[in-house]
């Protein structure tokens, strides 16, 4: 249920959970659209072609603006879902390169990110499984 009026702290954590995403979002969004070097080897290592690095970087970056404009919460559910998808597969595919565990540990740190900021985002509502 939305809360109509959100404790201080709940809105204190989201707005630096959503920081620390909107900053991570923004530097590797940059970073892959730029096509900084060690983001092309990262897509090599990982298989992927780099056609996506624009894709994906200009994905990040609309994700980033969209977190941090006011208002329009169907745009920001689109970026919470981008960003944990996005998240999610970099985690696999670095689970399927057998890569070290901190390579492994960051995309799981942008999804518990993304998803701590959504779920202490006082101003969007969050259905229950038992309203459904």
């Amino acid at each position: 249920s939305i809360t109509t009026n959100p404790s201080r702290s709940r809105v204190i954590a989201f707005r630096v959970f959503t920081a620390i995403l909107v900053a991570g979002m923004l530097a590797g969004g940059i970073s892959t659209f730029l096509r900084i070097e060690y983001q092309v080897d990262l897509f090599r290592h990982l298989g992927y072609p780099l056609l996506l690095m624009s894709m994906i970087g200009v994905g990040k970056i609309l994700a980033a603006i969209v977190l941090i404009l006011p208002g329009i919460p169907a745009l920001k559910m689109g970026a919470y879902v981008g960003t944990f998808i996005v998240s999610v597969c970099a985690f696999v595919s670095h689970v399927v390169a057998h890569d070290s565990a901190l390579a492994i540990i960051n995309p799981l740190t942008l999804t518990a990110t993304v998803l701590a900021a959504y779920l202490l985002n006082p101003y969007i509502k969050i259905v229950s499984a038992e309203r459904v």
